[in-house]
């Protein structure tokens, strides 16, 4: 509409993507410093984690901007996405790998892949009219403070019932550690799935 908005599906879609990119941080807090400390590392090694999610972030950010104006929104969004669900999957092996470089590594991969916050509210300033522009921006800030603030209840969920327990086979392991990252795969590829067969390109 000439006040509205021009394309819901394409906003809702939008929304996800900042949900999901800003729960990648979040449905972590509660087990990352665990993590750490399970691995052998300290308060410092706490913070090259959390620095390395923002880094990732920081560094591919103005790349996605510009590959969106040159390739367009649903290839940059959905390349970034697939960076995200192989980042989680190394979120996953973290414990396996043992190493605190390596979880270093997947936190900036992490990063990377939710590195599209810049291109997101470019689409939703394309898609609203002027007039109610600034609605619609602080709808999707809401949604990122969300993603951010409000997932890692469910990483304290799977603290609080899986401190004790592991489900092992093989190189696959199931446990506090590893749930939250093994939930957020399932519903970055239900993201990607619905990126590819609901968003209209631009």
């Amino acid at each position: 509409t000439a006040d509205g908005i021009h394309d819901t599906t394409g906003f809702a879609v939008v929304c996800l993507i900042i949900l999901v990119g800003d729960m990648s941080r979040g449905i972590f807090f509660p087990t990352l410093w665990p993590l750490v400390s399970e691995l052998g590392g300290s308060e410092v090694s706490l913070g090259y984690c959390v620095a390395a999610f923002s880094f990732g972030r920081i560094l591919v950010s103005p790349i996605f901007g510009q590959w969106s104006i040159t390739y367009g929104y649903t290839k940059t969004l959905l390349t970034a996405t697939c960076i995200l669900f192989v980042a989680t999957l190394l979120m996953a092996q973290a414990q396996n790998v043992g190493r605190l470089e390596y979880l270093i590594l997947a936190q900036g991969a992490l990063g990377v892949g939710s590195g599209t916050l810049g291109v997101t509210r470019a689409f939703v300033a394309e898609i609203t009219a002027q007039r109610n522009r600034t609605t619609y921006l602080a709808w999707i800030t809401a949604v990122q403070y969300g993603g951010f603030t409000v997932t890692p209840i469910i990483g304290s969920i799977f603290a609080s019932s899986m401190r004790n327990w592991e489900y092992r086979y093989g190189l696959l392991r199931f446990n506090m550690f590893t749930a939250p990252a093994y939930l957020l795969s399932l519903i970055v590829a239900g993201t990607i799935f619905i990126l590819v067969n609901f968003f209209k390109d631009r």
